[in-house]
Parts: structure tokens; sequence; C-alpha cells
């Protein structure tokens, strides 16, 4: 049950998120920009947060989405840590793709271990 809990809670979070970087929140394009990307970088990452939210969502239901999208936001979490290292950014900002990639790799190994079982 908890499982089920963290996955919606991640979901949503990553919903939240990608969908503020589909809309170019100002925070999210100065960020995008400062690290030397276009826009197009950040509606793909936002697209794939978007993606990866619902696919955590309709995971409850369907637990190889769950295990497909995990390893995504895992993926893209190691990808934002790669961006934050490369800026020299301060713990408090990088802080957060680590412990989404934690969360993420964690529900997806929880799903895929039942295929094990």
């Amino acid at each position: 049950m908890a499982i089920y809990v963290l996955q919606a809670m991640l979901g949503i979070a990553f919903l939240m998120s990608g969908i503020a970087k589909l809309a170019g929140a100002r925070m999210h394009a100065n960020n995008f920009r400062k690290w030397g990307f276009s826009p197009n970088v950040r509606l793909l990452v936002g697209g794939a947060e978007v993606l990866g939210g619902i696919g955590m969502l309709a995971g409850i239901w369907v637990p190889v989405l769950a295990v497909l999208a995990g390893l995504g936001l895992a993926a893209l979490m190691v990808g934002a840590l790669g961006v934050h290292r490369r800026a020299k950014d301060p713990f408090s900002q990088w802080a957060p793709a680590f412990v989404f990639l934690l969360v993420a790799a964690s529900v997806a190994v929880r799903h895929a271990s039942d295929w094990f079982s």
C-alpha cells in the first residue's frame, strides 16, 4: 500500500513540474537559459516529466507502466544531476533530483520484483 502512495506523490510531483516547464514558468525558463539550453530542451524535459508522471499514476493499475515510468524518470534525474554538477549548483538545487532518482528507481524495482516472485 505504501508504494502506491509514494507512486502517486511522485506522479503528481512530476506532472506539476512538467506542466510548469511546458508553460514556461519563469524559474524554469531562467534555469534552462542559465544552463545554456534552448527553450526546446525545456519543452522536451517538461514533456518527458508529464509522460513520466502519467505513467507513474497509471502504473498504480498497470504495474508495467510504473516500471517503465520509474526507469525513465530515474534516467531523467541522472541527466539533471549531471547538469547541476556541470553548473556547479549548490547542494540545495541538486538534492531534489537525487531524491527523485532514488524514489523513481525504488518504485521501478519494487514493481519489477513482483515479476520474479
